[in-house]
């Protein structure tokens, strides 16, 4: 009776390793940080800082792709680029014959800048991405909404959760920070 029952409970770790468990997906920066973590007060005109988050983040891969007015004086940025690319082997019984299905995943950000006094005000937030889609849902938009909802089944061990976006963020905003004092010592 002990051993049918360790057998049982064996079963799904030594076959689940070969399977990858099926996640919905909709992973952004803001389940790792609060909006005072993603914020940044410039003393720089907007379109001084815009210039800025776009070297730094085409630095990083991620170019500058749309740009939009939300607001009377704000502006969305959007920045798209891949981090990999996955290959799985699939296999199709009605051909007898296998075949590398491949997903890129990446990620896009969004940065929010409007005037504040005489500086500027800056929110960065990021989504993960797959095939190029974010993966938003209309319940968790992006700054420029959700026109698709592919919180759809991701069949991999990595989780796509906004991770990799949130450290980005950190990043990005420390390097903004340690200019922002230098140029300001400068002056």
């Amino acid at each position: 009776m002990r051993m049918s029952r360790l057998i049982v409970l064996l079963l799904p770790l030594v076959f689940g390793s070969a399977c990858f468990p099926t996640r919905y997906i909709s992973g952004n920066s803001w389940r790792y940080l609060t909006y005072e973590q993603s914020h940044f007060t410039s003393a720089q005109a907007p379109d001084e800082l815009a210039l800025r988050v776009i070297e730094l983040l085409t630095r990083r891969g991620f170019p500058l792709v749309n740009r939009r007015e939300t607001a009377p004086g704000k502006l969305v940025y959007q920045f798209k680029g891949f981090r990999e690319t996955v290959a799985q082997l699939s296999t199709s019984s009605k051909r007898n014959s296998s075949e590398v299905d491949s997903t890129s995943i990446g990620s896009v950000f969004y940065a929010e800048i409007e005037p504040l006094g005489t500086g500027s005000s800056l929110v960065l937030s990021g989504w993960s991405s797959r095939d190029g889609l974010e993966t938003c849902t209309k319940a968790d938009p992006t700054p420029l909404g959700c026109d698709f909802a592919l919180g759809v089944a991701w069949a991999d061990s990595r989780p796509l959760n906004g991770r990799e976006e949130a450290e980005l963020i950190r990043g990005m905003l420390i390097e903004l920070g340690m200019t922002e004092k230098s140029s300001m010592a400068a002056r």
